[in-house]
This record gives structure tokens, sequence and C-alpha cells, in this order.
């Protein structure tokens, strides 16, 4: 099997992996157009247009939950497509569990992602479907792809007409021979002297001369660090979901009767209280309880994998790490300390990008 450095990867494997981080990046835009018009009255018609025919009719929705629906499905799309984007650059660097977690988040996106007009998220999952094809097929596997045959007949290695095949005694097929003075003749003993070969061997190393100091076999500090810092944010985001979902469900009355306050004051705020219930606060404070333990604990388990020195750890702890960091930095600008958190998981993903726990986690 080949190297990384040993192996080019081939032009359509670059197409492919930039059609899905573009593609992805498109769809991310189109659902904050979504988001942007979802109380325009086009969308409100269109909603109403849908429930009022079939299949829509048989739902039984409000044009208020339909619209929450499609809220919903528009931030389903947006979690896709965002994980995408960070997938397909690991694709790019010919990473076989960034394929397989694409191959999984291609069918919700090609679904979801209608609600942007469907081409590009179709566009990207048709891309997906190429990564289990030749010749990226052979490329993931670290094997050099076949080449291309011809259509029709194929006559490479073909003899001339007329040509007979070449036999044992044909005198075209160069023989051994033995030379007189040479060494298999005389059994002498080559001269040793001026130009021998050095007694040194310089070091071997494929992936480049390591960090001075630092041991292939020897965990490298920033490996340690990154766990921890994960742990650390990570523990007390679990902690903290899990401590949401108890309250949720021992106590619903008290936090009803806060969400129920929270729509009255953006009601007389701004006048779209209205178009929230506290029943949909509390389903979104669920749903956000819910993702927020799923990701902390995968990260967690991740982080002891790392320290385990597997690989599978380190890709699912720099992807999620990636994922927290986008949406955190980007909340930072309406909430500013969830940039703490945003800079903690920026520093996991540099540490594990370093050349000494990369060197490591290979060895």
């Amino acid at each position: 099997m080949s190297k990384p450095a040993d192996l080019p990867r081939p032009p359509q494997m670059t197409l492919v992996g930039w059609m899905i981080v573009i593609g992805s990046v498109f769809v991310v835009f189109g659902v904050f157009d979504v988001l942007g018009n979802l109380r325009s009255m086009e969308t409100r018609e269109m909603v109403q247009g849908y429930l009022d025919e079939s299949p829509g009719d048989t739902l039984g929705w409000s044009v208020e939950t339909g619209l929450a629906a499609l809220r919903i499905t528009a931030m389903v799309t947006a979690v896709c497509a965002a994980s995408a984007v960070v997938l397909g650059w690991f694709v790019l660097q010919r990473n076989a569990g960034a394929r397989i977690a694409l191959s999984v988040l291609a069918v919700p996106l090609f679904v979801t992602g209608m609600i942007t007009g469907g081409f590009v998220s179709s566009m990207v999952a048709a891309g997906v479907v190429l990564l289990w094809m030749q010749p990226a097929r052979s490329w993931f596997k670290g094997e050099t792809p076949p080449q291309p045959v011809p259509l029709g007949r194929d006559d490479r290695g073909a003899r001339p007409w007329g040509q007979p095949a070449a036999g044992p005694s044909d005198p075209a097929r160069p023989t051994a021979a033995v030379t007189v003075g040479s060494p298999e003749a005389t059994d002498a003993r080559p001269v040793q002297g001026f130009g021998d070969q050095p007694t040194w061997q310089a070091p071997s190393n494929p992936y480049g001369l390591p960090v001075a100091g630092s041991s292939p076999h020897k965990r490298p500090g920033a490996a340690l660090v990154a766990a921890i810092v994960t742990w650390v944010f990570a523990g007390f985001s679990l902690l903290s979901g899990v401590a949401s979902l108890v309250l949720l469900q021992t106590d619903p009355d008290a936090l009803l009767g806060d969400a129920e306050e929270m729509v009255a004051q953006l009601e007389e705020q701004s006048g779209n209280g209205q178009e929230l219930t506290a029943e949909m606060l509390t389903n979104s404070m669920t749903l956000v309880g819910t993702m927020l333990i799923v990701f902390s604990l995968a990260a967690c388990i991740a982080a002891f994998l790392l320290l385990r020195r597997r690989p599978q750890g380190a890709v699912v702890l720099m992807i999620v790490s990636a994922l927290s960091a986008g949406f955190c930095l980007l909340g930072a600008l309406v909430v500013p300390p969830l940039a703490i958190p945003g800079l903690a998981s920026l520093a996991v993903v540099l540490l594990l990008r370093r050349r000494d726990v990369r060197a490591w986690l290979r060895g």
C-alpha cells in the first residue's frame, strides 16, 4: 500500500472533493436565505397552498406548524451542509472516516436540501456517490488507480503480423556472459580505498524529520493538552445539557412559565411574540439539550480514543471540534461569551494538526 506522500491525488478526486465543499457552502447560504424569508407573505402562501392540497392536507397542520417544520428542516440542512464542508476537506486528505461520514450525511442533505431548490444539494450527494467509484476507490485504499482501457479490442502487447513468437533459443533474447577479468570469473575481491562507502547511514523518515527531542512512540504533550481541553469544555457542556433535560422533565411548569413571560416580552417589544408559543420554546430547548449531550459525549469518547493512540478518535475529535468552533464563533457575534468555547475548540484542532501528533498517530 502506498503512503499518502507517494500516491498523488487523482484529478477526478480533486474535482469531486471541491465540488462537495463549495456546493455545501452554497447550501448553507441558501438556508440563510430561506430563514430570512421565513415570515414573508410569499412563504406563508406557499405553505398554505401545500397544506390545502394533497398530500399536505392529510397532515392536519396549521400554517404556524408548517412554518415551524420548515424552520427545523432548514436547521437540519444547515447542520448537514456545514458538516459536509469540513468532511469534504478531510476527504481531500484521503481520510476514509470522512468518506463514510459524508455517505451518512448525503441522505438527509439530499432530502432536506429540497427547501433550497434541491439542485446544489443533489450535486453534493452525487459527488459523495462518486467517492465510492474509480479512481477514488483505489486512491482511498492506497492503491494506484487502474489505467483506463480503450473501447473496443485491446491490442496492447500484441506482436506484429507475421513475426514469430520469441522462443527460448531466440537470438534476440539477451544471455548472460562472463567477461574475463571480471570479479565473477577471477573471484577477485574489489579494491578498497578511495571512495569507500561511508560507515554512517542517514536517518530515513518517510514523514520528514521528527521534532527535536521527540519519539514517534512517546505520546506528545500536545495530544494530552487537546484531550484535557476537550474533557473540560465538553464535560461542562454535557452537564449543562443533562441539567436542562432533567429540569424539563421534573419541573416543566416553571420553565413553561418562563417561556410564556419571554413570549410576552417579545410581543411587547417587537410584536413578533405571537408567532412563537411557549411549547415551541420548550421543544427547542429539548432539541438543543439533546444535541449538546450527543456532541459532548462524542467529543469525550474521541479524546479518550486519542490518548489510546487511535487515529479514528483523532478524526472524530477534529470534526466535532471544527464544528463547535464554527458555531460558537458565529454565535459569539450575538452572545460574546460563546467565544471562549469557540477558541478552545479551535485550539484543539490546531493541536491535532501538529506534525508530532500526526507522526505519533501514524506510528
